[in-house]
């Protein structure tokens, strides 16, 4: 087998792999808008709506076991992952529990419930209602029609109350009403979703909710890491070249003293006071407007099909053991943080990770 044979069957394999990997994360693309929703609006560490994902799995199960419409299963999901909101926020608002642990309760009883839709069974068929096509138009509309109600005034000021607690108790406000509103609403979207997964897919078992947190944080993480590379690496690049070659003409033209080397470094310095105070402005511009939600929105569609090309097709691509894919996962994770920590534009397009905590109980 010759050069221009192997160069052949590579591209071929990184094509299948690409194919494969976009299929894969955009039947996953709702599960990880519900994501966003819940961990990033509601700044909640939520486990709960994993449940409420395999509940709309199993959702569309049931309907077809009972040979409803997929209609009534998708409504029976949107409740079920409503109802798994509404739990979540009742242990944590009005029980006064650990906000992990109400997460983790509300799963586990989702998943035994998952079990009495199904009557216990391992896997069931299910009418595949949604195309491919389909599902790229109806993930589109969700982001679309996400991004406009994000950007109203009430879900504006849902936001802020999430965002910052203290701040909003202190001026007389609710927070806990934002946390029910979110929560709410990324639950209702984690079961809508997993009735989705269903009628692509064809089929739904109980275990499908198995490592899906685990799928739900690294596609945002990634898809946060990939955007502000795609958007902010180019300018940088530009902008860095065009400071270095300033600052050397006017060190070239200047007489070599001390105070003609440090004038251009002061100048740099004022500059970048000046860029740290219009990224500090940005940030809170764009949470007021509803951008931010509309950045980690598409960060989330971005990363789940990075996830899927990485944990299911990178050891593929690379000959090596199955074994390695989480591995080789992790190396790339690790290696898009540190890119974007280096270039020091997170914080410019994406709210910091943080999850609030009643610390007096």
């Amino acid at each position: 087998m010759d050069k221009q044979q192997k160069h052949f069957i590579l591209v071929m394999h990184l094509t299948a792999a690409l194919e494969i990997g976009l299929e894969e994360g955009i039947k996953y693309g709702p599960f990880a808008l519900s994501a966003v929703v819940v961990l990033r609006l509601a700044k909640l560490p939520d486990f709960g709506f994993v449940g409420a994902f395999l509940l709309g799995a199993c959702s569309i199960g049931c309907a077809a076991q009972h040979a409803a419409s997929p209609l009534w299963g998708v409504l029976l999901a949107c409740v079920c992952g409503g109802l798994c909101g509404a739990a979540t926020c009742f242990l944590f608002l009005t029980c006064r529990l650990n906000s992990l642990i109400c997460g983790i309760l509300t799963s586990l009883c989702a998943y035994s419930l998952s079990f009495l839709l199904t009557g216990s069974s391992a896997d069931i068929r299910c009418p595949r209602f949604v195309s491919n096509m389909d599902l790229c138009i109806l993930i589109v509309g969700l982001i679309g029609l996400l991004s406009v109600f994000l950007s109203t005034r009430y879900a504006v000021g849902a936001r802020i109350a999430a965002e910052r607690p203290l701040l909003v108790s202190g001026i007389g406000g609710n927070p806990d009403g934002a946390i029910w509103f979110f929560m709410l609403l990324g639950n209702t979207l984690a079961g809508f979703a997993g009735a989705v997964y269903g009628g692509v897919a064809g089929s739904v078992s109980t275990d499908l909710a198995d490592d899906k947190m685990f799928l739900g944080l690294t596609s945002l993480i990634l898809g946060e890491s990939l955007l502000t590379l795609c958007l902010f690496l180019p300018s940088r690049l530009f902008w860095g070249a065009k400071k270095a070659l300033v600052r050397h003409r006017k060190m070239a033209a200047k007489q070599p003293n001390i105070v003609a080397m440090m004038q251009p470094i002061s100048v740099v310095d004022q500059k970048d006071s000046r860029r740290g105070v219009v990224h500090f402005l940005y940030n809170k511009l764009s949470l007021l407007s509803g951008t931010d939600s509309v950045w980690l929105l598409l960060a989330a569609m971005l990363g789940s099909p990075a996830y899927w090309l990485l944990f299911n097709h990178a050891t593929g691509l690379f000959h090596i053991g199955a074994y390695w894919n989480k591995l080789v996962l992790a190396l790339a994770i690790t290696i898009f943080l540190i890119i974007t920590n280096r270039l020091g534009r997170g914080t410019l397009l994406f709210s910091e990770w943080s999850f609030h905590e009643r610390k007096s109980w």
